[in-house]
């Protein structure tokens, strides 16, 4: 962590339900590192954007309070295929993993610049709720689309998709 990160850290520690997401996390060593450095008062989520952080998932979730499978940054790392399967292998884990895991990147990212989704991501929010992910992570389509409203509803449409008991997250 940069200089300008620690005090950030400080400056929001004080204010409840603060998460705080480590991007591009190499594998559970460093996730335990930030863990250490952090301590174990803050809500930490790993952001795994690298293979090598996937295929350690488990062992980072002993260091972590949340793991996001982002599909952008991964993607660029592995290519379309390989990340394509890297994503169903680790959606095949996700229902094992003691702690919540959420889908980020592009989820429902036709609502960016349109009222409605794609049946595509449609389909993929809903299987990808009924695996076991606990919720997505809207970026784009709340960030700087035009519908972040409708994008909130739409995902919100498929809360309870799994038959779960647990509340699932949508996170805007």
């Amino acid at each position: 962590l940069g200089e300008q990160d620690h005090r950030f850290v400080e400056m929001t520690r004080p204010f409840a339900g603060i998460r705080y997401a480590i991007s591009y996390v190499r594998d559970a060593a460093e996730m335990q590192h930030y863990r250490e450095l952090l301590g174990r008062d803050l809500y930490l989520i790993a952001k795994l954007e690298r293979k090598s952080a996937v295929t350690q998932a488990r062992q980072l979730a002993d260091s972590a309070d949340e793991l996001w499978l982002c599909r952008g940054d991964l993607g660029a790392e592995l290519g379309f295929r390989a990340l394509a399967e890297t994503a169903r292998r680790f959606a095949a884990q996700v229902p094992s993993l003691p702690l919540p895991v959420l889908l980020a990147g592009q989820v429902l990212e036709h609502l960016s610049e349109h009222s409605t989704p794609t049946r595509a991501e449609l389909c993929n929010l809903y299987d990808s709720l009924c695996s076991g992910y606990h919720g997505v992570v809207l970026s784009d389509e709340t960030a700087v689309g035009q519908y972040p409203i409708e994008s909130c509803r739409i995902a919100a449409l498929f809360r309870d998709s799994s038959g779960a008991e647990t509340n699932r997250n949508i996170l805007a």
